[in-house]
């Protein structure tokens, strides 16, 4: 199954090309949009990518749904911040182990999900929890 391609031309003139389907609003409107400041000591959620899920000291993550290969969140506390959208983290697994994961892309509210070229998703991110984002957007 090969994913959609679309065009979109923006209210701002902008225009882009890509997998379907394609935010609502062009990356100048996106960068006035809602930014959760990360700060350590913050939860986040992480989902591990397959390669997180292999080699000599495997994550453990399971899916959502039984026949979902969406991996379920896992637990990730903010160690280090290098930007509003790169932080070191402290991912939890579901058995309870610790894995350092640096330079972790941290997902903001209207991102992308990091997909391949079949419309799978990558993992290997990290993202807001959703009541983190319902409460930013309440703030703001």
């Amino acid at each position: 199954m090969t994913p959609d391609i679309e065009t979109k031309t923006y209210k701002d003139g902008a225009s882009a090309t890509g997998q379907a389907p394609l935010p609502d609003q062009s990356p100048a409107e996106q960068a006035e949009r809602l930014l959760i400041k990360p700060t350590v000591g913050r939860k986040v959620w992480y989902r591990a990518s397959a390669h997180d899920q292999t080699g000599p000291v495997p994550m453990s993550a399971q899916s959502e749904t039984a026949g979902n290969p969406k991996r379920a969140p896992l637990d990730a506390t903010v160690i280090a911040v290098h930007g509003d959208r790169m932080v070191n983290l402290l991912v939890i697994d579901v058995y309870g182990k610790m894995f350092p994961k640096l330079s972790v892309t941290l997902l903001q509210e209207g991102d992308l999900i990091p997909m391949d070229a079949a419309g799978n998703e990558i993992g290997g991110y990290a993202q807001w929890m959703p009541y983190q984002a319902g409460q930013a957007r309440k703030a703001a």
